[in-house]
């Protein structure tokens, strides 16, 4: 039984190393990167902001469909892109903090640039996030606290308050 528990316990380990491994590598830079690059330059040919019968009268419906499911109508303040960059965010912090701890515990020469390199990526990101949620509290702040869709046995006079 022990030896059965130890065995499951060191595979579990070797895929959370493989894992994490995958995650700290440049493939996943690349994919990340690529995913951004790709998705934002699509979002980028398409009109942003615009009514949602726009994009219904101006594409034909697939690409419309397309075009309103996942979210290039206003991508750039989506959920997918924003998600996209807080991954890549974490990705950028796990690299540094693997690289720096690798440094300290080999006692390597330390070589500082490309840490600095990330820490300026991940606040010029951080900036781009905070940008995205302070316009989010300002556009809630200066929503009405209710909707009165219909009135019903009020004068004409009073309903225009």
């Amino acid at each position: 039984d022990k030896e059965n528990e130890k065995m499951n316990t060191h595979s579990t380990s070797k895929i959370l190393k493989k894992i994490a491994g995958f995650l700290i590598s440049m493939k996943f830079t690349i994919i990340i990167l690529s995913l951004i690059i790709i998705t934002s330059l699509i979002a980028s040919l398409i009109p942003q902001g615009n009514d949602i019968n726009f994009y219904k009268e101006e594409f034909h419906p697939f690409i419309s469909w397309c075009i309103l499911s996942m979210g290039f109508y206003h991508f750039f303040t989506s959920f997918f892109f924003i998600s996209a960059l807080i991954i890549f965010s974490l990705h950028l912090f796990s690299c540094m903090l693997y690289r720096i701890l690798r440094e300290i515990k080999h006692k390597q020469k330390k070589r500082f640039g490309p840490d600095i390199i990330h820490f300026g990526i991940l606040f010029f990101i951080l900036g781009i996030i905070g940008e995205y949620l302070a316009r989010i509290y300002d556009e809630v702040k200066t929503r009405p606290n209710f909707i009165v869709r219909e009135t019903v046995g009020m004068s004409e006079e009073r309903q225009s308050f």
